[in-house]
């Protein structure tokens, strides 16, 4: 998912996408470093707070198959990382 480069585009910062999502800053940052994934609703907020139209993107990229399985992965090093 590329939320840190539309955010940076933007010109905003997590928490104020994390606001204007209705979501905490930490939520935000796990969902942007691809830790979380967020719920439909979460979704649509934050792709509305980040014009993600702007950029040809719509909430259903937080779902698409290639991003989901990098996501995955990202996660299982990260959990694998920390367990140590």
């Amino acid at each position: 998912m590329v939320l840190k480069t539309i955010r940076k585009k933007e010109d905003l910062t997590q928490k104020s996408i994390a606001d204007k999502a209705g979501i905490t800053e930490s939520f935000y940052s796990l969902i942007e470093n691809g830790l979380r994934r967020p719920s439909p609703d979460t979704a649509k907020r934050i792709a509305k707070a980040l014009n993600f139209n702007k950029y040809g993107y719509d909430w259903t990229n937080f779902y698409s198959t290639s991003d989901s399985q990098k996501d995955n992965e990202e996660c299982k090093a990260y959990r694998t990382a920390s367990a140590k």
